[in-house]
């Protein structure tokens, strides 16, 4: 196989290497000695040429080989970056399609992927929710929905993921304040069904004391046991 020399522009490192040391459609390639890339037919010459050259070598102790530098990927083009949103959008639609019909698991698998194409607050506050409901993942689920909306504040859909993570952690207080928020927002079934709920239950035993009193809440389940109430 030829011997050929590689010679640093930019150094004056040069080592006689061989041609097969040098990957096939490789363009660049990167010194040695002081790491920086230059284009092959820079860098490389045959022997003969460089024996004409009237630089001179440099004594350089290295003895590392030349490596080829990796070409740089191509750009997206716009028509891959639509595709992309498109298939974001079609996940997430499909994620709440299934969170609507109570397929927790399901939505968040489709949120998962939909998550390897883009990360939007919308999307971020329905996979806490998700993780929270399904796995049991409370930690940061509060925060980041919290982050959702102080991204998006107008977006009802976030105080709804919040109100839902704060009752899957007893928090009922917290959570009816997170659903009157997103309702002031205007029409949303889903928040209007959460809130029914609230209203179907009992008044509180004491009525001066908050219904999260512990008084108000271990007596109203006792009496709920006895059936008295």
């Amino acid at each position: 196989m030829p011997q050929v020399k590689f010679y640093c522009p930019d150094c004056a490192f040069s080592k006689e290497i061989s041609r097969s040391d040098i990957p096939e459609n490789s363009t660049q390639c990167k010194c040695p000695s002081c790491r920086k890339i230059f284009a092959i037919e820079d860098a490389i010459q045959p022997l003969e040429e460089a024996a004409d050259s009237s630089l001179p070598d440099a004594e350089v102790p290295v003895q590392e080989e030349v490596i080829a530098a990796e070409p740089e990927p191509e750009p997206k083009t716009e028509e891959d970056k639509g595709i992309s949103t498109g298939r974001y959008y079609e996940l997430f639609d499909d994620a709440m399609t299934a969170l609507n019909a109570n397929n927790e698991l399901e939505a968040l698998h489709l949120l998962e992927e939909a998550e390897k194409i883009s990360s939007t607050p919308k999307l971020q506050s329905a996979l806490a929710y998700c993780r929270a409901k399904a796995r049991n993942q409370f930690t940061g689920a509060v925060r980041i929905c919290m982050e959702s909306i102080n991204a998006e504040p107008t977006q009802a859909d976030h105080y709804l993921h919040l109100g839902r993570i704060y009752l899957l952690g007893g928090k009922r207080g917290p959570a009816l304040k997170a659903f009157r928020k997103g309702i002031k927002l205007g029409p949303h079934p889903q928040l209007m069904r959460e809130l029914r709920r609230f209203e179907l239950r009992r008044s509180p035993v004491f009525s001066s004391l908050s219904r999260d009193h512990f008084l108000n809440r271990n007596l109203g389940k006792l009496l709920g046991r006895l059936r008295l109430r």
